[in-house]
């Protein structure tokens, strides 16, 4: 079926119809004008929409395989659809996307918007509420985003990397660290991940070194212990071990360090002693919070 050059006060299907679905096979749209093109709970196989001006075009709860839609139309909706293959549209002006609750599970491709841009100083308007936003890629300065869950992850995630390198690397820090805020458990892996890796420093770095930078009055004598057993080569790897792992301990999960021990003469080893001094300080108040919020 084509329309073409003509006037389309409303080309639907009608929902109260006798037929739940009805199977759009082929549909052409060209140089029409209209206000309402709506299908409800229909089968559309092809349809091309192209230099065409509607008010709202709405495919709601369809089946779309082929779909590529260029004109004019203020408001397109496809809320509750499913799409088999990516779409192409390309509106000529501003234009409000609705895919609020699309299935795109078997979707081939992704749905690329980066070619719709803002009409003069309008901002088109996309509305993704309970949509996987991994399947939808747009300028994020050409669109303002409505009716996506402020606290859903993949918005999050969207809305830090459109924002910048800078907000790329932050996202992939807020991913890992408490998958944004919905993950919080996550703390004591990484807790746990973080105080591995500052004893694997400190155990390279050895004490000798660390202790010009801090050294606490359990740790003075240590020094000697260790050299004493200096003929036994495996025991004195393994008081090293020890006494590194309880350096770290004091470090890393200690409330407050001794502050006349403190030396910032030394600097590399400052700067290091304190960033893991810090660090365990941020995953103690972490931890805090999440046991507080249980109980």
């Amino acid at each position: 079926m084509r329309f073409e050059n003509i006037w389309l006060p409303l080309l639907r299907t009608d929902p109260k119809s006798l037929f739940d679905f009805v199977t759009v096979y082929e549909l052409s749209v060209f140089q029409c004008e209209g206000q309402f093109f709506y299908f409800f709970r229909d089968s559309i196989r092809r349809m091309f929409v192209d230099s065409s001006v509607f008010l709202r075009c709405t495919m709601r709860e369809c089946v779309i395989d082929l779909l590529e839609f260029g004109g004019i139309c203020d408001t397109i909706d496809f809320k509750g659809s499913k799409f088999l293959k990516a779409p192409k549209i390309i509106p000529n002006r501003g234009t409000w996307l609705v895919f609020d609750n699309c299935n795109f599970n078997e979707m081939q491709g992704e749905i690329d918007l980066t070619g719709i841009h803002k009409f003069g100083e309008t901002m088109n308007v996309i509305s993704l509420k309970h949509t996987d936003l991994s399947k939808i890629k747009f300028n994020y300065s050409d669109f303002m985003v409505e009716n996506a869950d402020a606290f859903d992850v993949d918005f999050i995630k969207l809305d830090y990397e459109h924002r910048g390198d800078f907000y790329r690397m932050w996202s992939w820090i807020a991913r890992n660290w408490r998958n944004y805020g919905h993950g919080r458990a996550l703390i004591f892996r990484n807790s746990i991940a973080l105080f591995l890796l500052f004893l694997l420093g400190n155990f390279l770095f050895g004490l000798k070194k660390l202790t010009l930078a801090y050294n606490p009055s359990s740790f003075e004598d240590v020094l000697d212990i260790v050299n004493s057993h200096s003929n036994h080569i495996i025991k004195k790897i393994w008081l090293i071990f020890c006494y590194t792992f309880a350096y770290t301990m004091l470090v890393f999960w200690g409330i407050s360090l001794e502050r006349k021990e403190v030396k910032a003469k030394h600097l590399v080893y400052f700067i290091y002693l304190m960033t893991q001094y810090i660090f365990g300080l941020i995953c103690l108040a972490y931890l805090a919070s999440y046991i507080l919020s249980k109980s």
